[in-house]
């Protein structure tokens, strides 16, 4: 949906958001990643952002930037 449409409807309604967030410990609200860097700089490593189609539903997850990960 990178591109636009959705693959199930076909639909060209498709909202982006670069954080998808997550409600963390204490209810803290964070973006959604696949780890975070040492606790002391705390970074978020392979966030991930979010294409819904406002047409069906239909969603896709990619990680921002995959050379973040080992």
């Amino acid at each position: 949906m990178k591109r636009g449409t959705c693959p199930k409807c076909t639909s060209s309604q498709v909202h982006h958001s670069a954080c998808v967030m997550d409600r963390g410990d204490g209810n803290a609200a964070l973006c959604l990643a696949l780890g975070r860097s040492d606790p002391i700089e705390a970074r978020d490593l392979g966030q991930f952002e979010v294409y819904v189609c406002r047409g069906c539903g239909f969603s896709e997850f990619y990680v921002i930037d995959t050379s973040e990960l080992e």
